[in-house]
């Protein structure tokens, strides 16, 4: 009796809709995994697989001693070291309402384990969250294991691919990093960001998110003269892990980029240096395909991303060339960021501008002078798309001088211009065709230091003065509504007794800030004591603060600021330490009341370093055990 062939059908390659043909059949279902899974572990497993394969015999891998260590692996012996600290903090207030919460505690461990050539960093932080807003409670877990060459991460990670694809951004998952000889490569998977719901009545008015996954694959090969990295990142949303916002325009979106960085050392000299990408990005991942009007390796990039009706493209790139001479160096580099481009693997990314820059640093007369110089231009609307357009001049420069031992000279210069042109492109019978709009930043810092005596006894004087200024120029007019000025200048005294140990500082300083028609000046001056007893095991402190406040010859506020603070070392390897902040201010008006605060915590930390034989030798063992 012939048997009954059975159709087989794997219940997470099912389609709703399946084209016709055997070739579209299978494309349909490579698509159905990857968009449902991201990149699957096989896939991840066989790239680096792969690359493992065909590398080079490195000496980094040292196969005889990682032999030896497994022949005597008994003898091995488990290392432990690492941190803890507790931290509670307490709050008062009266004149006012508290501005943060009266008890928080905070709990911080980092450990290391060590075996065979084996390092596993690990971090844990955990706290009560914020009362105030009703947050949650915050725990982040992570641990790196390292062995020569090779680097595992698990949980709450973050890695660098490239500034225009994975740009250290947080994810829970595992990623691995392969150092040997002159490869790299790098893998990652997890989750980028948790889902967040809409909740109108929250007070903290959080903004909803759907839940997001990511992946990433990095291969390089080179040195430092010359290497070539290949970088393949996506990301998607998963349009059910919460509801549809009703209020805020909120996207389930997918995103994939691909890179390409390297640089080449020319003539011993010059370097070449570049960082190229390329993104693709479903702004509503939930909308029809739209095959027709995007196909090609482009906008399918290399067949990873299926475009749909809100897909946008854009490019990435910036190319640098440097030149290396014995006393300055030089730098001149050109970024470009078309208006489509976009990578979910960072927090926060511009777009639609594109700069030349410059940059030249010196060392002159045996080091003691220092000497930078950089500049550049800015514009927005490269496309030309927008009414509105901007274009921006960077200059700046910077001198360090250090003419004896005890004698630093620093100063620097700024200068920022920003011009927006806004067109009226809609409106045939307006009398003008556009608006010139333009603001002029510029800062200036200043700051020497002297070393009145440098060994026994040291004591120094220092002077700082730091002054911003912004203006806004509307048809050649200046707004006098957009002008600031800032001003700030300190001088400082410090004195430190070696017999004594006690070591006392002192400042007065200087504000000033006019912005539009308000003017408010503060002056304060700063005295503080430190004193260490018992060989430094135990270091108190006090330190005051009186500022006088005053705006637009309204009176003057007073501000009075007193912190007590002590820390003591305890034994094997404790240490607990306390502080304690008292704020008055008495105000002249209504609106500004007087109140006081005090604020204080107490720390408790310990360090521990420790190793330990897992198996025990029979020559270790106590005869009377037995």
């Amino acid at each position: 009796m012939k048997a009954k062939k059975r159709s087989r059908s794997h219940p997470d390659t099912d389609c709703e809709s399946r084209p016709a043909g055997k070739h579209n059949r299978k494309l349909a279902v490579f698509r159905h995994c990857y968009f449902r899974f991201g990149l699957s572990a096989r896939y991840c497993c066989t790239m680096l697989m792969l690359s493992v394969l065909f590398l080079p015999p490195s000496k980094a891998q040292d196969v005889g001693n990682s032999y030896n260590q497994l022949r005597n692996f008994r003898d091995q012996t488990l290392g432990i070291n690492g941190g803890l600290s507790i931290t509670s903090n307490l709050y008062t207030s009266s004149g006012i309402e508290p501005r943060r919460d009266r008890f928080q505690w905070l709990v911080n461990m980092n450990t290391n384990l060590s075996f065979m050539g084996i390092n596993a960093p690990f971090a844990f932080s955990f706290s009560d969250g914020n009362q105030q807003f009703n947050l949650p409670s915050y725990t982040f877990t992570g641990i790196s294991p390292t062995y020569k060459w090779a680097t595992l991460h698990l949980g709450d990670r973050n890695m660098l691919f490239s500034k225009y694809t994975l740009s250290n951004i947080n994810f829970r998952g595992a990623g691995v990093e392969l150092t040997p000889g002159k490869w790299r490569v790098s893998a990652m998977t997890g989750r980028l960001r948790r889902a967040v719901a809409e909740d109108l009545n929250s007070r903290q008015m959080l903004d909803p998110a759907y839940a997001r996954k990511g992946w990433g694959v990095k291969v390089g090969y080179g040195d430092r003269d010359f290497f070539m990295d290949l970088i393949l990142f996506g990301a998607q949303d998963d349009p059910n892990s919460i509801s549809t916002p009703t209020v805020f325009d909120v996207l389930p979106s997918e995103n994939v980029v691909v890179g390409l960085k390297g640089a080449k050392t020319l003539f011993k000299r010059v370097a070449l240096d570049f960082d190229l990408a390329r993104s693709a990005l479903n702004q509503d991942r939930r909308l029809d395909e739209n095959p027709g009007n995007f196909s090609g390796l482009q906008s399918t990039i290399l067949g990873l991303f299926q475009p749909n009706e809100s897909a946008i493209f854009g490019n990435a790139s910036n190319i640098g060339l440097s030149y290396r001479a014995s006393t300055y160096q030089l730098r001149l580099a050109r970024e470009r960021i078309d208006r489509g481009f976009k990578t979910l693997g960072s927090l926060f990314f511009n777009s639609d501008i594109e700069n030349y820059t410059g940059q030249i640093t010196s060392k002159l007369f045996k080091n003691k002078l220092a000497l930078g110089l950089n500049g550049g231009i800015q514009r927005s609307n490269i496309d030309d798309r927008e009414k509105t357009s901007s274009d921006r001049v960077i200059g700046a420069v910077s001198l360090a001088y250090t003419p004896q031992e005890r004698w630093y000279f620093s100063t620097s210069y700024s200068n920022f211009e920003n011009t927006t042109k806004l067109r009226a492109q809609d409106d045939p019978l307006s009398p003008v065709d556009s608006i010139f709009l333009a603001q002029l930043t510029q800062s200036a810092s200043f700051v020497t230091n002297y070393q009145i005596h440098q060994e026994f006894n040291p004591s120094s004087i220092s002077f700082m003065f730091n002054y911003q200024t912004a203006n806004s120029i509307e048809n050649d007019i200046v707004v006098e509504d957009a002008k600031s000025k800032f001003y700030n200048a300190m001088l400082s005294y410090n004195h430190k007794w070696d017999l004594p140990a006690l070591n006392f500082t002192s400042s007065v300083s200087l504000n000033q800030s006019d912005f539009a028609f308000v003017s408010t000046r503060t002056f304060s001056t700063t005295v503080g004591l430190q004193k260490s007893f018992s060989q430094n095991k135990v270091q108190a402190g006090i330190r005051t603060t009186f500022s006088n406040i005053t705006m637009d010859g309204s009176g003057a506020d007073r501000v009075l600021s007193l912190g007590l603070n002590g820390n003591f070392q305890l034994p094997y390897n404790q240490g607990l330490s306390a502080s304690l902040n008292i704020l008055r201010r008495a105000g002249n008006i209504a609106d500004r009341p007087s109140f006081t605060e005090l604020y204080g915590d107490i720390r408790y930390t310990y360090q521990f370093t420790t190793q330990a034989r897992i198996f025990k030798n029979k020559t270790d063992q106590n005869p009377n055990d037995e």
